[in-house]
């Protein structure tokens, strides 16, 4: 399929986050956040977190990358704001996030300004545990939402996803290596938007890699995994 200008906006986008994160020279509009979720409880947020075992649909998932679930501790994290329509679900284990849920509804009472990025969300999930946070190298995102990334996949990944009739139910997965068009478009998906921004929330520039963004449908779901390696 011909690139359309829509991918090509998407790759130039996606370049640019690419150098932001990559570059130790960048000096992206994105900073490390200190907010914490001890500050979002005191401006009324609901905060949930608890150790869990993993759900035994993420075993397959998780085994691929080397981590042992029957032998792992996880803690599963959540941060809600009804009044402005604002949440974030997911679960924190050694090496691995896993992102269930991030919805941020238009027309919430508060300014856009005045509210916390998800990215600024899931970092704050790891504010009394910095080992995690570092020792951090797969980003699962669990059963994508966001239409625009969707479409994404539709379009120039998956044909026929998400059609009308006769959609996918499941699809073999698929690897994005660093640098290439596809990885610079998904890059500039509000998906992978929200992956980048978290680790500019989290880290300086320079310090952190999305070697390869890898994805695949189960059950007419698309699921994502961004693989990280620490730069220096």
């Amino acid at each position: 399929m011909a690139a359309s200008r829509e991918f090509n906006d998407l790759v130039q986008i996606g370049a640019q986050l690419q150098n932001w994160l990559t570059n130790p020279n960048a000096r992206p509009p994105i900073t490390i956040s200190t907010l914490t979720l001890n500050e979002l409880r005191s401006e009324g947020w609901i905060i949930r977190r608890e150790t869990d075992d993993l759900p035994n649909e993420y075993n397959n998932r998780v085994s691929r990358v080397g981590i042992t679930p029957a032998q792992t501790t996880f803690e599963r994290v959540g941060a809600m704001n009804v009044n402005i329509y604002t949440e974030w679900d997911g679960i924190i284990g050694p090496n691995i996030l896993i992102i269930e849920l991030v919805n941020r509804v238009d027309g919430a009472a508060l300014p856009a300004s005045q509210l916390p990025f998800m990215s600024q969300l899931i970092k704050a999930s790891y504010d009394d545990d910095r080992i995690a946070l570092m020792n951090l190298r797969h980003i699962f995102v669990d059963t994508v939402a966001n239409e625009e990334t969707r479409n994404f996949f539709r379009d120039y990944i998956y044909p026929g996803f998400f059609g009308e009739e006769d959609p996918i139910k499941d699809a073999p997965y698929k690897v994005f290596e660093h640098g290439t068009p596809n990885f610079q478009a998904l890059l500039g998906t509000r998906i992978g938007k929200i992956i980048v921004y978290f680790l500019l929330n989290a880290h300086a520039p320079g310090t952190r890699t999305i070697q390869r963004i890898v994805s695949w449908v189960k059950n007419y779901s698309l699921h994502l995994r961004f693989d990280l390696d620490i730069t220096r």
